[in-house]
């Protein structure tokens, strides 16, 4: 099995090709990583601590990220 690690930052039509090309694993952790941080400076100024209702926020936020690209690597992006 062929894997594209550091996907994270390319273009969209370079994902495509590389599927395309047989690549079947593509690692995107930073995207996931991006994706906390933006939810932590979006929620910096809550003066709560609702762990519970961030922690729902940020898997709510990552469920999306990880549905792009999916679909993007399926090709029905």
């Amino acid at each position: 099995m062929h894997v594209l690690h550091g996907a994270t930052g390319l273009p969209d039509a370079v994902i495509r090709d590389c599927v395309r090309a047989g690549i079947r694993k593509i690692n995107f952790f930073s995207a996931l990583l991006r994706t906390a941080m933006d939810q932590v400076r979006a929620n910096g100024t809550r003066q709560d601590n609702d762990y519970l209702g961030f922690k729902q926020t940020l898997v709510a936020a990552w469920r999306d990220e990880i549905e792009t690209q999916i679909r993007l690597y399926a090709g029905r992006d």
